[in-house]
């Protein structure tokens, strides 16, 4: 189904502008051009890359899938096979290698010449000044741009003219560069017709992380255990050149245009829809920008005559990594706008949640997979983590649990909990279906304004267990401030969030000295601390803590802790701010009006 909406993909881009790409070509950037005159002498080799364009022109170029081996590419390749220029080729056999690959590159250019038979003279003419500068020229005394990039494209310029676009030379690379096994026939998976297979799908594959540099098969059978019925290679899914083609341009298409893919450190995640989007899916998820969000969550496009065509239109996406030279298909998607639009709204409330400044905020899809592993380090999250973020916000469902022990294994390990971290922990709690946890008699349709801030009325044993840390947190700091070299969160987070029981009792018994201490010196931050203290051990039935939390309850523990945190902050600031006005009214209402008139005497005099 994959390579089927990849063909029909193409087939409509093909349409809108008109331009079906010649078989075996792809669009890549050319750097440099070779100009001739008409005679076949030499004029200059020119830098066609600018300040806009740094890669050069965008060109329909002859391509072919290669890694090791010498395969030159009709009219248009590296300095190494155009001008037999190499600066990085250092011993005998690099220099080797390079004459053989500038005589393969010449080789194939005088049997495409032999073969065409262009009707215009200009074009033969083109054809044949090419071939004479290769008998005359002496490349080793070229003047060329300084310095000359090895790895960029080079093609020819012949009085205007491009010998790659001449139709008799993209006929001859067809013929010259399929794998078509002519021998048989079998039915194209794609477009279901019998036809000649071919034996492997040449156009390579760019853009998918990890992926070899010069490309990979988007279809392969490289190890007997893959092989099927006799059939190797491409074989195993049969496709005919044609579908094959459009197939590869289609996801290389996808790779390049920034609204059609998001890419992470191990993964690729493509995505189109069969009419465009009224919202740019890969600017959600990769900036997730405040006001991006607010105009999407809003919708105004909504009240209008096309929504009804949106919420039908269809809309696939695909995540893919690579494996050496190989595209691995790891995830498949069809669904349409409409679903879409309502998971990604799920996906966003879900994960809502106030940061340490009181802010209700949500977060890129990179945040939320770092959140998974440790600051500042250059360590992977696992590539389900992606993949399970990409289906669950396009395609909705319950995240696998796996992504929350990822995240609260990082938790433990600090010793903190970021603002990230929770809007994950949040999203793999309110995606998965109990959720009565947080109230008795929670419905399905209220969870979107769920735990965005503290929820007081939630009386879930683990997440006022989270509470009650973070107010035995705050009462150790208050009474000792900065002295502190180890808080109880850094020494006793990973017990309490997996067995209160074990741990709760003897924190108690020491916070009643730094109870203590704020009696005696802040008797205001007793009261209030004292009073939060009392409010959560009520909420336990019996007065007994859990003696083992599993991973959900663990994840309810996170959020409890990261909710009292930010709740307090938001008090103190608060508190803060309502001081500093205060005394600034009380210093105005304290001022003497005739001091005051003198003052202002004074700064009209100086002005």
């Amino acid at each position: 189904m994959f390579l089927e909406r990849l063909s029909a993909y193409a087939m409509r881009a093909y349409a809108s502008n008109n331009q079906t790409p010649p078989a075996m070509y792809q669009r890549k950037y050319v750097r440099y051009m070779v100009v001739l005159d008409g005679s076949g002498t030499f004029l200059a080799v020119v830098d066609c890359a600018s300040t806009a364009h740094p890669q050069g022109v965008s060109m329909l170029v002859p391509s072919l899938k290669r890694s090791v081996n010498i395969r030159p590419l009709l009219f248009a390749d590296t300095a190494a096979y155009v001008l037999a220029y190499a600066p990085d080729a250092h011993g005998p056999r690099a220099t080797q290698r390079v004459h053989k690959q500038h005589r393969q590159f010449v080789e194939l250019i005088e049997q495409c010449v032999a073969a065409c038979d262009e009707p215009s003279a200009s074009a033969r003419q083109a054809l044949q000044a090419i071939v004479h500068f290769y008998q005359t020229a002496d490349l080793s005394s070229l003047r060329l741009p300084a310095p000359v990039d090895p790895t960029a494209r080079i093609t020819f310029e012949i009085n205007g003219l491009f010998p790659i676009n001449f139709p008799s030379v993209q006929a001859f690379w067809a013929t010259r560069a399929t794998a078509c096994d002519r021998t048989q026939t079998l039915p194209c998976q794609v477009c279901g017709e019998s036809k000649p297979p071919a034996k492997r799908l040449l156009l390579p594959i760019f853009g998918i992380p990890g992926g070899q540099t010069t490309g990979m098969a988007l279809l392969s059978a490289n190890e007997q255990a893959f092989e099927s019925y006799g059939l190797t290679a491409s074989l195993v899914a049969p496709t005919c050149e044609a579908c094959g083609q459009r197939c590869c341009s289609a996801l290389n298409d996808l790779l390049k245009q920034r609204d059609t893919h998001y890419t992470t450190a191990s993964l690729s995640y493509v995505f189109w829809s069969k009419d465009a989007s009224p919202f740019p899916v890969t600017a959600l998820l990769s900036e997730c920008r405040p006001d991006e969000v607010r105009a999407f969550l809003s919708a105004p496009w909504r009240g209008e005559a096309s929504a009804l065509a949106i919420e039908t239109s269809a809309f696939y996406a695909a995540v893919l990594s690579a494996r050496g030279p190989r595209v691995v298909l790891r995830d498949w998607m069809e669904t349409t706008l409409g679903q879409v639009q309502d998971h990604l709204e799920q996906y966003f409330a879900w994960q809502q949640i106030v940061d340490m400044e009181g802010t209700a905020r949500w977060f890129p899809f990179w945040q939320l997979i770092d959140a998974t592993v440790r600051r500042g380090s250059q360590e992977e999250a696992p590539p389900y983590v992606g993949q399970a973020l990409f289906r669950s916000a396009l395609h909705g469902g319950s995240l696998p649990l796996s992504v929350l022990f990822q995240v609260l294994r990082r938790i433990a390990a600090e010793g903190d909990i970021q603002p990230a971290q929770a809007a994950l922990v949040k999203l793999v709690l309110l995606s998965q279906h109990d959720i009565s946890w947080v109230a008795v008699g929670t419905t399905a349709d209220e969870r979107n304004n769920m735990m965005i801030q503290l929820e007081k009325t939630c009386q879930a044993s683990a997440y006022l267990c989270g509470r009650l840390l973070a107010v035995l947190e705050a009462i150790q700091y208050a009474a000792y401030g900065d002295s502190i070299t180890t808080t109880i969160v850094k020494r006793y987070y990973g017990a309490a969030s997996s067995a209160p029981a074990s741990v709760f009792g003897r924190l108690l018994r020491g916070t009643q000295p730094h109870l203590a201490i704020l009696a005696r010196d802040k008797p205001g931050a007793f009261y209030r601390l004292d009073l939060q203290l009392q409010e959560i051990l009520a909420g336990f039935s019996g007065g007994e803590f859990p003696r083992t939390l599993n991973l959900i309850r663990q994840g309810q523990f996170a959020l409890g802790y990261y909710h009292q945190r930010a709740e307090d902050r938001r008090a103190r600031r608060e508190a803060s701010q309502q001081k500093a006005a205060s005394k600034k009214e009380a210093s105005v209402a304290s001022r003497d009006p005739n001091v005051e008139m003198e003052e202002q005497h004074e700064h009209a005099e100086l002005s």
